[in-house]
């Protein structure tokens, strides 16, 4: 969990409640093994001033199954290019119970060069995709785990923030996938001292 709303609202069991509720049904659907011992992964993603062209285009799949997107602050820019629009290309892949496919597959969509080649392929139209243009007060799920997916740009000086609940990690007893989330969690956390400090 992000330590950061580890005393908020958002971590209360008022608020929770709701959305395990929406996710066990769905894991019941999909007959997910042992789906109640799971919990709710929570991430406070906030993009402003140096993270504004690193994140942008950054397609990637996540570890866990649902992922629930809920808009905080939405950028206005007058220009729904540089909104921070959220990118999705759903069910790109198929499900796996293989750790090394998993990281196969992330090293095959998730390098540089791929991430190039996808980004031109989106801005001339060239592949399927679906730009989510977030509304205030909308909630959004997705399958994060098969489906590639990333943000367009913010444009300068504005500020896009999302709480994002994520949930049913398919290799949860992974030491590697929890050693890289803690990189990532870092990683995370350094960016926002840096926007902290330059603002």
């Amino acid at each position: 969990m992000d330590e950061r709303l580890e005393d908020t609202f958002i971590n209360s069991d008022i608020f929770l409640n709701k959305f395990y509720k929406l996710f066990y049904d769905l894991s019941e659907t999909e007959n997910l093994p042992s789906y109640k011992n799971q919990k709710i992964f929570k991430n406070l993603r906030v993009i402003a001033q140096s993270k504004m062209h690193s994140t942008s285009f950054d397609f990637h799949f996540d570890a866990h199954q649902y992922t629930i997107l809920v808009p905080i602050i939405i950028p206005d820019t007058g220009n729904q290019n540089t909104n921070g629009n959220l990118i999705l290309f759903p069910n790109l892949r198929k499900k796996t119970k293989s750790l090394i496919i998993n990281i196969i597959q992330k090293n095959i969509f998730q390098n540089k060069i791929s991430k190039i080649i996808i980004k031109y392929l989106f801005n001339k139209n060239l592949i399927k995709k679906k730009v989510i243009k977030f509304n205030k007060g909308d909630v959004y799920l997705f399958n994060g785990f098969k489906s590639l997916h990333g943000n367009q740009p913010v444009q300068e000086g504005h500020v896009r923030a999302t709480l994002l609940l994520h949930f049913y990690d398919n290799f949860y007893n992974s030491k590697l996938v929890k050693l890289n989330r803690r990189y990532r969690k870092y990683i995370e956390d350094s960016n926002i001292k840096k926007n902290s400090m330059n603002s």
